[in-house]
């Protein structure tokens, strides 16, 4: 079997929505692909992957490669200084295809159709494609705690690059109410600011116990963050609250097929999301105002609706 290198960065929903293109590859060539994460926002226990290898640092050795692909991200973090070991490490391995100039900031496919170019780069069909990767994923055996509805409030923090806070949802503390009022059990992951008052919290305890919170639960409440890119992982049914970020970006219907996605239809969104504008520029935020109504209802329907399968 040959081995291939895939440089890619970024968060745990980046590394998620790469999974499709790792499967696709390994399922259709002769390929084992490991990954190489240039730069990550978050520290991923290595049984988070139990399937694929990963590497940061500078830790591998380009002769153990037949071939090596970048993304876009990868590209990103391969280009700065502070990572120009890596970088030449990274060139000596034989490129397959190089995706790193292509940006995945247009709108035009979905993050996960953009890295499955590279499968298309190696000529395999889209038919082929995988987007069953749910045991690419590790969680927690011996984890067995379980919630009704899971809500996630992620990566809501403001910084002097974005304001990822307004990412999140202002009303989760009400439509966690209104759930409870209905006797179902709820609880919020993520890290420790990222608690939504009124839930259970079982934030800040761990990877791979979050993900087991996600498979054992009924339904997944969440905005755009790499959570709900786990839940679509698991097939959970669920609800990926849009607020200011690009939903053709950051959804895709093969993929987040068991995920419904709710957002407010504003006219500025044309201007404002594809260059991500709203990182620094909105003054209104009124994305954010999702009806609460409107998010409650959807959300009895699909626990109703596993209510009547059970029963059956």
């Amino acid at each position: 079997m040959k081995r291939l290198l895939l440089a890619h960065a970024e968060g745990i929903g980046n590394l998620i929505e790469l999974l499709p293109c790792v499967a696709t590859i390994e399922k259709n060539t002769d390929y084992k692909v490991d990954i190489f994460f240039v730069w990550k926002s978050y520290l991923f226990p290595s049984e988070f992957l139990p399937k694929t290898r990963f590497y940061t640092k500078g830790i591998f050795q380009p002769t153990d490669y037949d071939g090596s692909a970048v993304t876009q991200w990868g590209n990103v973090h391969l280009e700065d200084k502070r990572n120009l070991k890596e970088k030449i490490m990274f060139s000596q391995i034989k490129p397959l295809c190089d995706l790193g100039k292509q940006s995945t900031l247009r709108g035009i496919h979905s993050e996960v159709g953009r890295y499955l170019e590279i499968a298309k780069a190696l000529k395999i069909p889209s038919a082929n494609y995988v987007y069953d990767v749910g045991d690419y994923i590790g969680f927690d055996l011996d984890y067995s705690e379980s919630f009704d509805v899971v809500l996630c409030d992620g990566y809501n923090r403001k910084n002097k690059f974005a304001k990822w806070h307004v990412k999140s949802y202002p009303k989760y503390p009400e439509l966690a109410n209104l759930l409870k009022k209905e006797g179902y059990s709820v609880c919020s992951i993520g890290m420790k600011p990222e608690y939504i008052e009124g839930t259970e919290d079982r934030t800040d305890i761990g990877m791979l116990k979050t993900a087991s919170l996600i498979r054992n639960a009924r339904l997944i409440i969440s905005n755009d963050t790499g959570w709900y890119h786990v839940a679509a992982a698991f097939k959970k049914p669920g609800i990926v609250l849009f607020t200011c970020t690009l939903l053709s970006k950051n959804y895709d219907p093969k993929f987040h097929k068991t995920i419904t996605s709710i957002g407010m239809p504003l006219s500025c969104r044309a201007s404002c999301q594809p260059a991500q504008k709203w990182r620094i520029a909105c003054k209104h935020w009124n994305c954010r105002n999702i009806d609460l109504q409107q998010i409650f209802k959807m959300a009895m329907a699909k626990l109703k609706k596993q209510e009547v399968v059970d029963v059956s």
